[in-house]
């Protein structure tokens, strides 16, 4: 069985971004999958020796090039990300049984209401939810 514990982050928020770091570290995790890996993935691998980096969305976001990505609500935008992000997810688990996995994500995709943004509440929390993962949420949310 994976252990799996996902950290929402205010990707703003230094202070909740060091504290998110040392608390990976203490963890020690096999993988790491990072909504934003580009920005932290020198800090862990120099800290967490053999630790795999894995980004939860395209890095070149090539797949979002249709047909306009950009021309689309953020309702639609933000239901695509999170469909390729919740693939990343599970095929990451599902191919590296017994591994401890971090996820850091960006608060916002682990909520737990619709809006005016969203269609539902995330499929992301729902998932780690049922699996039986752990999530901690930002103390800086921007929705519930």
């Amino acid at each position: 069985m994976n252990n799996i514990i996902t950290f929402g982050e205010n990707h703003t928020n230094k202070n909740e971004i060091s504290e998110i770091r040392n608390k990976i570290l203490e963890i020690k995790p096999d993988i790491i999958l990072h909504e934003l890996d580009w920005e932290d993935r020198d800090f862990y691998k120099s800290n967490i020796p053999g630790v795999k980096i894995l980004p939860l969305e395209p890095s070149n976001k090539k797949s979002y090039d249709y047909p306009s990505f950009n021309t689309l609500s953020i309702k639609l935008q933000f239901l695509i990300r999170e469909n390729e992000m919740l693939n990343v997810i599970i095929n990451t688990i599902k191919s590296n049984k017994n591994k401890t996995i971090v996820i850091v994500i960006g608060d916002t995709h682990l909520r737990t209401v619709s809006g005016n943004y969203f269609y539902t509440e995330s499929l992301i929390s729902i998932y780690i939810s049922e699996i039986g993962g752990k999530i901690i949420r930002s103390n800086i949310k921007e929705i519930d």
